[in-house]
Protein backbone atom coordinates (compact mmCIF):
# COMPACT_ATOMS: atom_id res chain seq x y z
CA UNK A 1 0.00 0.00 0.00
CA UNK A 2 2.71 2.55 0.70
CA UNK A 3 4.02 1.65 -2.52
CA UNK A 4 1.22 2.22 -4.66
CA UNK A 5 -0.40 4.78 -2.36
CA UNK A 6 -3.75 2.49 -2.20
CA UNK A 7 -5.53 2.99 1.00
CA UNK A 8 -2.48 5.37 2.26
CA UNK A 9 -0.22 8.18 1.32
CA UNK A 10 2.21 6.53 -1.09
CA UNK A 11 5.33 6.31 0.93
CA UNK A 12 8.46 4.44 -1.06
CA UNK A 13 10.90 4.67 2.18
CA UNK A 14 8.64 2.83 3.92
CA UNK A 15 7.97 0.55 1.63
CA UNK A 16 11.24 -0.39 0.83
CA UNK A 17 11.38 -1.32 4.85
CA UNK A 18 8.69 -3.24 4.68
CA UNK A 19 9.31 -5.45 1.65
CA UNK A 20 13.38 -6.06 2.66
CA UNK A 21 10.56 -7.36 6.03
CA UNK A 22 8.82 -9.75 3.85
CA UNK A 23 12.11 -10.77 2.16
CA UNK A 24 13.55 -11.47 5.76
CA UNK A 25 10.55 -13.50 5.92
CA UNK A 26 10.97 -15.66 3.00
CA UNK A 27 8.21 -14.17 0.73
CA UNK A 28 9.91 -14.14 -1.96
CA UNK A 29 7.76 -12.18 -4.49
CA UNK A 30 9.25 -9.25 -2.26
CA UNK A 31 12.25 -9.21 -4.25
CA UNK A 32 10.75 -8.60 -7.68
CA UNK A 33 8.62 -5.57 -5.68
CA UNK A 34 11.36 -4.13 -3.95
CA UNK A 35 13.21 -4.29 -7.65
CA UNK A 36 9.64 -2.12 -8.65
CA UNK A 37 10.56 0.56 -5.88
CA UNK A 38 13.95 1.71 -8.00
CA UNK A 39 13.14 0.83 -11.53
CA UNK A 40 9.99 2.96 -11.52
CA UNK A 41 12.53 5.87 -9.63
CA UNK A 42 13.83 8.72 -11.58
CA UNK A 43 17.80 8.36 -10.36
CA UNK A 44 19.76 6.73 -12.92
CA UNK A 45 22.01 4.74 -9.92
CA UNK A 46 18.19 3.24 -8.61
CA UNK A 47 18.18 1.54 -12.60
CA UNK A 48 21.08 -0.38 -11.66
CA UNK A 49 19.88 -1.44 -8.02
CA UNK A 50 16.34 -2.52 -10.21
CA UNK A 51 17.92 -4.38 -12.54
CA UNK A 52 20.07 -6.51 -9.42
CA UNK A 53 16.88 -7.31 -7.74
CA UNK A 54 15.31 -8.25 -10.77
CA UNK A 55 17.97 -10.95 -11.26
CA UNK A 56 17.18 -12.21 -7.71
CA UNK A 57 13.76 -12.04 -8.74
CA UNK A 58 14.39 -14.38 -11.24
CA UNK A 59 17.27 -16.52 -9.66
CA UNK A 60 14.45 -17.17 -7.44
CA UNK A 61 11.86 -18.50 -10.68
CA UNK A 62 9.93 -15.53 -10.13
CA UNK A 63 8.11 -15.00 -13.62
CA UNK A 64 7.98 -11.38 -12.95
CA UNK A 65 11.39 -10.67 -12.10
CA UNK A 66 12.27 -12.66 -15.27
CA UNK A 67 9.82 -10.26 -17.45
CA UNK A 68 11.31 -6.98 -15.50
CA UNK A 69 15.04 -8.13 -16.07
CA UNK A 70 13.81 -8.89 -19.98
CA UNK A 71 12.50 -5.30 -20.13
CA UNK A 72 16.06 -4.08 -18.78
CA UNK A 73 18.19 -6.01 -21.39
CA UNK A 74 15.67 -4.78 -23.68
CA UNK A 75 16.10 -1.13 -23.22
CA UNK A 76 19.50 -1.00 -21.09
CA UNK A 77 18.50 -0.06 -17.66
CA UNK A 78 20.55 -0.20 -15.03
CA UNK A 79 22.52 -2.48 -17.32
CA UNK A 80 23.97 -3.02 -21.06
CA UNK A 81 21.57 -3.30 -23.97
CA UNK A 82 21.31 -6.95 -25.06
CA UNK A 83 18.32 -7.98 -26.86
CA UNK A 84 18.98 -11.57 -26.65
CA UNK A 85 19.34 -11.74 -23.12
CA UNK A 86 15.90 -9.53 -23.62
CA UNK A 87 14.48 -12.20 -25.51
CA UNK A 88 15.66 -15.51 -23.86
CA UNK A 89 14.79 -13.23 -19.92
CA UNK A 90 10.79 -12.78 -21.23
CA UNK A 91 11.20 -16.12 -22.46
CA UNK A 92 11.51 -17.56 -19.18
CA UNK A 93 9.19 -15.40 -18.38
CA UNK A 94 6.24 -16.69 -20.61
CA UNK A 95 7.35 -20.20 -19.75
CA UNK A 96 6.68 -19.17 -16.00
CA UNK A 97 3.02 -18.75 -16.99
CA UNK A 98 3.33 -14.78 -16.69
CA UNK A 99 1.03 -13.62 -19.10
CA UNK A 100 2.33 -10.21 -19.75
CA UNK A 101 5.05 -11.67 -21.20
CA UNK A 102 3.75 -13.99 -24.21
CA UNK A 103 2.10 -10.32 -25.21
CA UNK A 104 6.23 -8.73 -24.87
CA UNK A 105 7.40 -11.10 -26.93
CA UNK A 106 4.41 -10.96 -29.93
CA UNK A 107 5.05 -7.21 -29.43
CA UNK A 108 8.49 -7.11 -29.82
CA UNK A 109 8.32 -10.18 -32.58
CA UNK A 110 5.97 -7.31 -34.51
CA UNK A 111 8.29 -4.25 -34.11
CA UNK A 112 12.10 -3.56 -35.03
CA UNK A 113 12.76 -4.98 -31.80
CA UNK A 114 13.75 -8.46 -32.79
CA UNK A 115 17.29 -10.10 -32.85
Amino acid sequence: MYHTGYGREENIQLARKWYEAAIEGGYTEAVCRLGLTYYEDEDPESKETAFRYFEKASELSDPQGWYYLGLCYMDGTGVAMDRSRAVEAMTKSRDLGYAPAKDMLRYWESNEFQN
